[in-house]
Formats: structure tokens, sequence, C-alpha cells
């Protein structure tokens, strides 16, 4: 069989289908103008009274693959694709006694975007329906990986793997610019100060890493599928009762990039194919009755999520004989039963009432020590697995009253809660594949194993818990004929805590928001304006230590000299992790000053049993607890200038101002404006011209901070000069690292999409026969990302001796200011043009094109290449840039 290969032969062979299509699709015309002739008496006397049947056959092609164009159309493939639609409809007479009735339809089902819907019954009475559709999720079309056993979840490299390193840097370490030409054969400076290119046998090792482990990378389609199925039942046996059953079965397959790391051999990132392949079932079944003025409904939910894939291992790419494995989501269940009430107090008054309680389980098994390779779990689990439960209960109310012709009131009542009744243990880990070394502070103490190493996490989960309590407060008065004002007043309250944690875990246990809104509406005549305006407060008393929760070993004294815990410590000093907000103390750190905030530096991991730094910034605020004010403005105006021509617009501006919080998120301003203007000269031609503008801007700060110390030179003691920053020494620079002013930092980050389209329809064309449409759109986004701040870089010629020192008055150190990223483009044109001719009472022929294309530029593509990173596992992946072409025929029969 002829394989095609090039964009000629595939256009030749596209044309062929396409003449083939125009030819079948005349054949069949034909014939169905003459079934049509003959049916034409009895199709007049039947179409006002029985279903509509359309059956819709053709076929498509597109001209080139690419992931991004089908990433949810099912386009992704070059080549032919099958158009079928049919909606085939039946039952008794519209105008007969029977109310039974049938319909089944499908639509795309040439492609994996399909879906097939049934239903029958009797109106009023009783309905079956069941549905089937899936869903393509196209997410990489050139992602590489070296591993093979893509598509399982034991991830393993070629047996020719080598290590890849850049010997004259360091002959031991992972450093994958090995694999670039270029980058891997730099010359680096050696011990003495000098710029040593590299040996002979240096680039024989980095030509046979290159010749065996490039090749190693292949492509993987990185995509997922949906598939579900469903059916439903819903009987009303009278007037009064209802009571509606269905049940979905959803399967999602396919693979997903997923980040990972190990440290055993060196710590090194890698990026997998990620294996997706679970379940997820859905029940629902209720109760409905209604009488005069009072209805109830009560009901049951049901999911239950399956994962088929419980572990995901690979092999270290610093050493194949070793391997890391990491679990995958647990299997877990929820149970909701539901209530509904309401009850017309008068003609001007109701009250509606819900409530629900459900329970949320999992209790999939912990990954044992025979599965996680290398120790990992070498100290073994508190328990076999979780015994999750989360209990859930809410309940709401809503009044609302007409008292007068002018009013319209609304009073709302919520209370949420989340309840996590998981039980609370200590875990032992080891970090990303990393073997116990060293002996912990904590080892032998509170039946801790005496072996404990010190760079062993000793955890607590958190069973987080979140209550929430809401009202809402509304009153629309009409101040004049055709003119409104509205008022409101929100009111919410989140509590939140864990249970069984020996210390609060919630960044702010509890906040509270407050909303006023308002907003007046008038229609005059041809306009109708609407303009509303909102303003909300937020607060709450932050905790800069609730993350201490974690780490129960905070709270026990560790050994070594001090005589008081993490927790203690700070405490009794009014301090969190962080430490003081000082630079290098004046005089020497004595007792538990000494051990827990040496140099007046953050408290030591080692001494709270953590790989990690649990403390944060003074004055970090998290986002979604911080203090907030919020002012939200949004605006409708919409003009029937004329007949013909029809103008609207809207607009929307929310700014938010997190005003207490130094670091994290500070203010975020988001603003859309939009412009409709529709021409309709007949009801055969109509035109329709569009633009949106969408601008978001969030500023976000932090600190880069360093380490204190009482060093005051690099490398050797003539090596003192810093060159920019706020110091001029290196001895000042190390004394009051913690607090440098110039590692502050900002990100500024702007999203700005311009969007503007076209639309035509004309009909009734050629005696009434053909009907053209077209539609043109444009999209411009632009990202843009301003930072401030910069680093200390050390000058690679201030080395320890036998190096030479640096010349007098050259600079150890280098402040380097942060550079603006580059900006981020997506250009994308569409044109997608339209045509429909009837070929008979009964038969339509549909033609359609569309070419799309997409110019994106993106600098986070940049670093995923070879020779960018030195630790993390290149994927070669390219920014998604294309130009496509789409076309189709298909008959449209009905009867």
């Amino acid at each position: 069989m002829k394989v095609v290969n090039s964009r000629n032969e595939f256009a030749a062979r596209w044309l062929r289908i396409l003449r083939g299509t125009l030819f079948g699709t005349a054949l069949i015309s034909a014939v169905l103008a003459c079934y049509t002739v003959n049916a034409l008496a009895q199709t007049k006397a039947t179409s006002q009274t029985t279903p509509e049947k359309k059956v819709d056959l053709g076929i498509g092609g597109v001209s080139d693959s690419s992931f991004k164009f089908g990433e949810y159309n099912g386009l992704q493939n070059q080549g032919p694709f099958g158009i079928v639609n049919f909606d085939l409809r039946g039952g008794a007479a519209y105008d007969s006694s029977s109310t039974w009735r049938w319909r089944f339809n499908g639509t795309n089902l040439g492609l994996e975007t399909r879906n097939l819907n049934a239903e029958f019954g009797r109106q009023g009475k009783f309905r079956f329906k069941f549905g089937y559709d899936e869903l393509l999720a196209n997410r990489s079309d050139t992602f590489q990986t070296p591993y093979l056993g893509a598509g399982t979840n034991n991830l393993t490299l070629p047996a020719n793997w080598i290590k890849p390193t850049v010997p004259q840097a360091n002959a031991n370490n992972v450093n994958f610019r090995s694999f670039d030409p270029i980058a891997g054969t730099g010359s680096v400076y050696s011990s003495a100060g000098v710029l040593t290119a590299p040996t002979a046998l240096q680039l024989a090792t980095l030509a046979n890493i290159r010749a065996t482990d490039v090749p190693d990378f292949h492509n993987v389609d990185l995509s997922t599928k949906r598939t579900r199925i469903g059916a439903g039942f819903s009987y009303s046996p009278n007037q009064q009762w209802d009571i509606p059953i269905s049940f979905t079965h959803e399967h999602k397959s396919g693979l997903k990039a997923l980040g990972a790391v190990t440290s055993q051999v060196n710590e090194t990132a890698i990026i997998m194919p990620n294996l997706i392949d679970h379940d997820t079932e859905q029940a629902n079944a209720s109760v409905s009755y209604k009488r005069k003025k009072l209805f109830v409904t009560l009901g049951y939910y049901g999911s239950f999520f399956n994962n088929n894939v419980n572990s995901m291992t690979w092999q270290d790419v610093a050493n194949p004989a070793k391997s890391a494995t990491m679990a995958s989501e647990p299997s877990n269940q929820f149970n909701q039963l539901n209530l509904t009430g309401g009850y017309k107090i008068s003609s001007n008054t109701k009250l509606v009432v819900t409530g629900s309680y459900g329970r949320n389980t999992q209790n999939d098994a912990f990954l044992g020590a025979s599965t996680a390779a290398n120790g990992q779990l070498a100290f073994g689990l508190p328990a076999g697995s979780l015994n999750g439960l989360v209990v859930t209960s809410a309940v709401s109310a809503k009044l609302t009253a007409k008292p007068s012709k002018r009013w319209n009131l609304s009073a709302g009542y919520k209370f949420d809660n989340r309840d996590n009744q998981t039980p609370v243990n200590i875990y032992l880990f080891q970090d990303a594949n990393e073997s116990k070394s060293g002996v912990s502070p904590f080892a032998g103490l509170n039946g801790l194993p005496a072996t404990l190493g010190s760079n062993t996490n000793i955890y607590q989960n958190r069973a987080y818990s979140k209550q929430i309590n809401q009202l809402n407060l509304q009153g629309e008065f009409a101040v004049a004929k055709r003119q409104w004002l509205q008022a409101g007043y929100d009111w919410q309250k989140i509590d939140r805590s864990c249970s069984g944690a020996w210390i609060n875990c919630a960044d702010a246990p509890t906040t509270n928001e407050n909303t006023l809104r308002s907003e007046w509406r008038k229609s005059m005549g041809n306009i109708t304006a609407r303009l509303g305006y909102a303003f909300s407060w937020r607060r709450g008393k932050y905790d800069e230590n609730a993350f201490l929760a974690l780490v129960p070993m905070a709270n026990l004294v560790p050994a070594g000299g001090a005589t008081a815990s993490v927790l203690d410590y700070v405490e009794q000093n009014g301090l969190s992790g962080f430490g003081p907000v000082a630079g290098e103390p004046s005089t020497p750190l004595t007792g538990n000053a000494a051990i827990f905030s040496p140099d007046n530096n953050i408290v030591p991991q080692r001494f709270y049993g953590s790989r990690n730094n649990i403390n944060e910034l003074v004055g970090m605020r998290r986002y979604m607890v911080a203090d907030r004010d919020r002012h939200k403005v949004r605006s409708n105006l919409e003009w029937q200038a004329t007949e013909k021509i029809s103008l609207q617009g809207t607009g929307e501006f929310n700014n938010d101002d997190y005003l207490n919080s130094i670091y994290g998120l500070k203010t975020a301003t988001f603003w859309e404006t939009s412009f409709d203007a529709s021409y309709a000269a007949s009801e055969n031609f109509v035109a329709d011209l569009f633009y949106t503008y969408d601008n978001q801007r969030f500023l976000t700060a932090g600190d880069a901070y360093g380490s204190n110390s009482l060093v005051a030179f690099q490398g050797q003691s003539a090596n003192t000069i810093v060159s920019g920053g706020c110091f001029a020494t290196v001895a000042a620079k190390n004394h009051d690292a913690k607090i440098d002013p110039c590692l502050n930092w900002s990100d500024n980050n702007r999203d700005k999409i311009d969007t503007v389209g076209f639309a035509i329809r004309r009909k009734n064309l050629i005696s009434g026969k053909l009907e053209l449409a077209g539609e043109v759109m444009f999209t411009r986004a632009r990202t843009d990302t301003a930072v401030t701040g910069g680093s200390y870089v050390n000058n690679p010629l201030a080395l320890a001796a036998p190096a030479p020192a640096l010349p007098a008055g050259t600079p150890a150190v280098f402040y380097i200011p942060a550079s603006n990223y580059p900006t981020q483009r997506n250009d994308e044109v569409t044109v997608r043009p339209s045509a429909t001719y009837a070929l008979s009472k009964s038969a339509s022929l549909r033609a359609f094109y569309m070419f799309q294309r997409l110019m994106a530029t993106d600098w986070a593509y940049a670093g995923m290449q070879f020779g960018t990173g030195t630790n993390y596992l290149p994927t070669n992946e390219q920014p998604p840039t294309y130009g496509i072409h789409a076309a189709g025929f298909s008959v449209m029969y009905t009867f």
C-alpha cells in the first residue's frame, strides 16, 4: 500500500475525494429529487401534524495535523473525516389524542466528539432517555521523552541510556545541557581561575552521550478522551407527583504531562507522560410533590470515582538501577440526600427552604514499602489507609415578597458546613526517592524510631474543615415608569479549622466579608440601559504560624541543647518561623536564639522535622483569605436605532486591593468592554459586527532574601567589592542579607485580548434555493510581565587559592537587575464561509470551508529545549503555531 508522504500528494488525493463527493452528491440529489416529486403532495399534507426528520451525510477533510487546532473539535488529524448527523422524531401526530413521542438524534458521528441520544415516552406521563457522548481533548503533539512504556504506569529508560553529565563542569552530577553540542561543550573556569576548554576525552564523552541519549527521545502524543453513557427515567403518575431517576457512567483515559522530582542521586526533575484511566459513576433520584401552594422534593445524589491507576513508577535518569514511585489520585465516594420545599404564603410572598446532608469517603490503601522503591517508606505507615471522611451539611432559605406594585423584596440565608472527620496521624517519609541519612534531633522521642534520619519528614495530616454563614438582602423599587432602582447587602462569614490538629492550621481562621451593591435600570423607547456598582470589604486575622500544623515536632523540644520547642521560642519572642526581621546580630546569639534563629536567620528545618521551610515572609498573605477591598462596576446599553439597525455595548470593571498584603498578590484589576452592531436589511439579509476588549492586571510582590553571615569576601580576602545592589562590600551585603531591600521583587502581569469579528447571512438566493453565510474573526492576545528587583551573582574568577586574587577594584560580586519577560503573543485568524443549496423540497446540499491560523510565541517553551536547563529533563515541546484548512460537503434530507 502506498504511503502518502508529501503535502502535494495529499492535496491531490484530497481533490479526488472532493470530486468523488460532488459526483456522489449529484447522484444522491437526483434520486432524492425524484422521490420528492412523488411524495410532495403527501409531505404538504402531513408536515403540519407529523414531526420532521432530518439526516445529514457527507465528507470533509483537514489539510494538516495539529493538536491545537483540533484541541476539542476532533479535527486534529490530516485527512478525510465523515459528516454524519441525524434527528429522527416520531410518534402520534400532533393533532391526535395520543401523547406518544420518540426521538433519536446524533451529531458529529464521524468525529471523536460524537454524541447519540434517544428518548421515548408519553408526554406528561413517563419518559425514557439514553445517551452516549465522547470528547477528545488534545493536549500536545510535540512532547518528547526518552521513557518507554507510555500508556502504562511503569516508565523505563532505554537499555543504552547514559547518565547525562557535562564532565568539564562536574563529572558526577546530572546536567542535561550535555544534549546540546553548543551549550554542553562550553569552557568552564578551573579551580585556578582559568577559563578552560573541555579536553578531547571530555568532548568524546559528551559526543557519546549525545549519540546515545538524544535518539532515545521520541514523540508521545498527549491527549485524554472522555466517554459517557447515561440513562434516565421519569414518571408522573398524576399532576402532583414527579419521579425522575438518572445514571451516568464516564470513563476517562489517555496521557497528561506530569512533573516529578527525584533526589536520591541528584536533585533532578522530569516531566512524564502520566497515565489517566479512571471511571466516574453518578446517580440521581428524586421524588417531587406539588399541590396548590406547596411543593416538596426529596432527592439523592451519588458520585463514585474509581482510579484504575494506583501509582506511577519511573527510573531515575541519574541511575536507572533506582526508581521512584508516586501515588495517583485515590478512589472515593460521595453520597448526599437533598430536601427542598417551597410554600406560597400569599399571592405576593413565597418561601423556599433547601437542605442537604452528604458523606464523602476515601479509603484506598496507601502505597506500602514494597511498592515504593529504595526505602522511601522504610519506617512504615501509621495506618493501612487514610480512612478519610468528610461530612457536609447545608441549609438555605429564601423569602421573596412583592408588598406593592412598585416594590420587590428578597431575603436569603445559607449555612454550609464541611466537617472533615478524617483521623489525624503522623507520617514519616523521605523526599522524592531520597534515602535516609543522619540522625534526627527527634529520634527516639515520643515513640518515634531511634533510627530516624535527619532528612526524614515528620508530618501530620490536616483534616481541613470550613463553615460558611451567609446573608443576602435585596430590594427593588420602581421609581418611575420603566425605571427601577435596586439595592442589596450581602454578608459572609467563613470559619476554618482542622479537627485533631495540635495548633491552628488555617491562614485566617475567620474572615468576614460585607458587600453593598446597587443597580439602576431604565427602558426608554428604543433604548435600554443598566448600570450597577458593588463594594465589598473582607477582613480577617492572619496567622503566619498556621503552617506549623503540618509539623507536630515543632511542639517538642529537640535534642541538641534547646530548652524549648520551636513553637515556644517563636511565641515567647513574638516571631514566626521566619525569625527576626533583622540582619546579623551585633553580638553573637546564645541559648535558644542561637539554635532556632542562628544569625537571625529562619528556623532550621531539622528542628521541626521537615525538608521544607515551614515559614512565611512576615507580611505575606494568601490572596484567598487576605484582607481585600473590591470594587465592581457593570453596565449595559441596548439601542434599537432603526427597524434594521441595533447596537449593544457592555462594560465591566473589577478592582481588588489586598490592602494589608506586603507580599503576595497586592492588586488585581480587570476590565472588559464589548460592542455589537447588527444590521437586518430584511428577513433574507443579516450582518453583524462585534468587538471585545479584555484587560487583566496582577501585581505580586515577594522577597528573595538571603542568609545573614559574617563572610567578608568571596574566594579570597582581597575579593570584597560588590558592583551594584544596595551594598558596596561583601561584608555589608552578607551582614544584612536577610533584609536587603534590593532582594525585594515585584511582578506586574498584564493580559490583553482584542477580538473583532464580522458575520453575514444571505438567504433566498437563486429563486429561494441558496443560502450563504460567512464569518471572519481575528483575536490578538498579549501577555506582558514587568518585573523589579534582582539578584547577586559571584564573579566566576573570585575563587579560593591557588587561583589568583582579583585585580584591585574588580568586583567579586555583581548585582544583576531583573529584566522584563519577553511578550507572549497569540494571534488567531478564522475565516468560515458556508453555503446551503436546496436541491428539492426535502434535500439540501451543504458546503463549508474553514481556514484558521494561529501564530504564537511563548518564552516558556524555550526553556524546554535541549541545552537550556541543567537539572530538568527537556521535552522539546513547541508553541502551538499552525495554519489549517478544513472543508466538506454534505447532503441533508428532510422527511
